[in-house]
């Protein structure tokens, strides 16, 4: 029964992907369960699907990369918020890194 569940909301969030216009904001998962991850990784069925990542650590964004490929990126569809650097140029004040709307 507890399976039954689990794939039924697999399959619930799976198809909320597939909507036009989706946004899905991402904190705290390390897309290591490759079960939800996969759902994320096909971009190019759902054009349309906007991601943000939230990353708690500069590193997380590679990593995160290297998991999803290349053409999800060079597409757009997945968008990285990074945490805040010290910008010398700006006196050393913090400056969260938030992707442009281009």
């Amino acid at each position: 029964m507890l399976n039954y569940i689990y794939y039924e909301l697999l399959r619930l969030y799976s198809n909320e992907l597939e909507k036009e216009n989706t946004v899905l904001f991402v904190m705290g998962f390390s897309f290591a369960d490759e079960h939800i991850a996969k759902s994320l990784y096909g971009g190019d069925s759902n054009p349309t699907l906007m991601i943000y990542v939230i990353c708690y650590k500069s590193g997380s964004k590679v990593e995160i990369e290297g998991l999803f490929g290349r053409t999800n990126i060079k597409n757009n569809n997945i968008h990285f918020i990074t945490p805040p650097q010290k910008d010398a140029a700006d006196g050393g004040g913090d400056k969260l890194n938030i992707p442009s709307r281009t």
